[in-house]
């Protein structure tokens, strides 16, 4: 199968040659969840295969292992295997090595090429043992997640591919709306290297009348929906699942013990709609890719963006019929580190604190979303009604006392006829960007990038309308141009 790959891919791997060029040879490549890291990966991988350099692609749990495998030979990637007792082919050019293989029976001898999967982990000392051991070598860190505290201070320099929101707007990804039902307390939980001590977090979330409203709030936000959910131990995420089937919804449960072939049964019966909710600790937080899941549940608080933006991305990737995932808050993640579809500062942290490692401090509430206290919804900064429900939500420290009557916010309505002037309007804009992009070869606007635009008009998706554009109303040319304003500022 031959690489196609997408205009922002070609321009990374093209940046990261060019690091190399400079003198570098520590890089992280960033690129959101979903984004095609494997693919940019395995590009620069078989162009240093036709040069007969040694590659090793170093993964850190044995499924990734077995994934990058497959995507290899689909790829004509000759290669053999370092991992356990399934190592095999050891004498080829490029490896697919396991980190503990690895730690344990020594390295292969002068790779040339290091290709790190999930390099926010190269922080743990038996990384930091390899890339000491080969100081010649080329060293490519994938994540999505660079702002890993101390990673600084093991690569050099960053490559950026893309943003979230960028993958948002070209369609690449879908958006997410945050529900925040309720929180567990966790008073007198202690912090523990910049997260929840999990055996006390066990105790404080693992509670009946929590595990049933998880399955409650399912039904109001999520029914039917493909779901994974993130509990806090393997009894709490049993738990979870039994409550789902107890409430007569297929949901199965797994764990590091599960065996491979019953877990990909389980995985299975989740793709054909067997099952419709897995429950896992943390097994599906890294390399696991079902972009039928349109609902994640994080039912594990956690002070970790990192953390939070992994479990998150599970539900982001596009789908047919899927415009918007749903993300079920039980842990009070979203109050603490807020949207983890924003973009946030991309720069690699030398071991001190920074605004998007692993949070010990609050950050500033006016930057965070509120729940709205009507429909629970996690109301993004900068709104002063709720985008879901129109019910208003006070600003806290900023309410100006004056007597008076209360009055009911009514909310305006639109009209479907209004509805379908926005909407073929949008798609008007989109066109029109279009015809200017062809011109100059750039990748072009999706119907999901008109939807965003339509969306930030309406603040609801256009369902039950018709796909037809027209000359655009001067109203969303210019949202449209705000909106690109506001992008900008967000990745300044």
């Amino acid at each position: 199968m031959t690489l196609l790959l997408r205009e922002y891919q070609t321009s990374a791997i093209d940046k990261v040659r060019e690091a190399i060029r400079t003198g570098h040879k520590r890089i992280i490549l960033y690129a959101p969840t979903g984004s095609g890291k494997t693919e940019m990966s395995m590009a620069i991988i078989k162009s240093a295969q036709e040069k007969s350099k040694n590659v090793n692609f170093i993964c850190n749990r044995i499924n990734l292992v077995k994934q990058a495998s497959k995507r290899f030979y689909r790829s004509h990637i000759n290669h053999g295997i370092m991992q356990g007792e399934n190592t095999r082919q050891a004498w080829e050019k490029v490896l697919i090595c396991s980190i503990q293989t690895l730690d344990k029976r020594g390295y292969p001898e002068n790779p040339n090429l290091m290709v790190i999967d999930e390099a926010h982990g190269a922080t743990s000392a038996s990384y930091r043992k390899i890339i000491k051991e080969h100081p010649d070598a080329i060293i490519i860190g994938l994540t999505a997640t660079p702002f890993t505290r101390g990673l600084g201070l093991i690569f050099e320099t960053m490559v950026v591919a893309t943003t979230i929101r960028e993958l948002i707007d070209l369609g690449f990804l879908v958006d997410c709306d945050i529900y925040a039902p309720d929180s567990p307390d966790l008073t007198g939980v202690k912090i523990v290297r910049g997260d929840y001590d999990e055996k006390q977090l066990g105790f404080a979330v693992d509670k009946p009348h929590l595990v049933g409203n998880i399955v409650k709030h399912w039904k109001t936000y999520a029914s039917g929906m493909p779901t994974v959910v993130f509990a806090t131990n393997i009894a709490h995420s049993q738990h979870i699942a039994a409550e789902f089937v107890a409430n007569g919804i297929n949901a199965e449960h797994i764990d590091c013990y599960t065996p491979d072939e019953e877990r990909v049964d389980i995985m299975g019966r989740l793709n054909d709609g067997t099952t419709k909710v897995v429950c896992n600790v943390d097994i599906l937080t890294e390399g696991w890719d079902e972009p039928k899941i349109q609902c994640v549940v994080n039912a594990r608080p956690t002070r970790s963006m990192t953390k939070w933006i992994q479990r998150v991305g599970r539900g982001l990737r596009p789908y047919p019929g899927k415009t918007i995932a749903t993300i079920l808050d039980h842990s009070g993640t979203s109050h603490l580190l807020g949207y983890p579809t924003d973009d946030l500062p991309l720069e690699l942290n030398n071991g001190k604190k920074s605004k998007a490692s692993e949070k010990d401090d609050q950050p500033q509430e006016e930057k965070l979303p509120r729940k709205c206290p009507a429909c629970n919804y996690m109301i993004p900064p900068g709104f002063g009604a709720c985008p879901k429900c129109g019910a208003t939500v006070a600003k806290k420290n900023k309410v100006k006392h004056e007597d008076g009557e209360l009055k009911k916010l009514e909310r305006q309505e639109l009209s479907h006829a209004d509805k379908q002037e926005l909407w073929s309007s949008a798609l008007g804009v989109r066109d029109a960007r279009n015809e200017k992009r062809v011109a100059k070869g750039k990748t072009l606007l999706t119907e999901a990038w008109a939807a965003n635009l339509y969306k930030s008009i309406t603040h609801s998706w256009p369902s039950g309308l018709e796909n037809k554009s027209c000359v655009p109303l001067e109203s969303v040319v210019k949202r449209a141009t705000a909106n690109d304003i506001k992008f900008l500022h967000r990745r300044k």
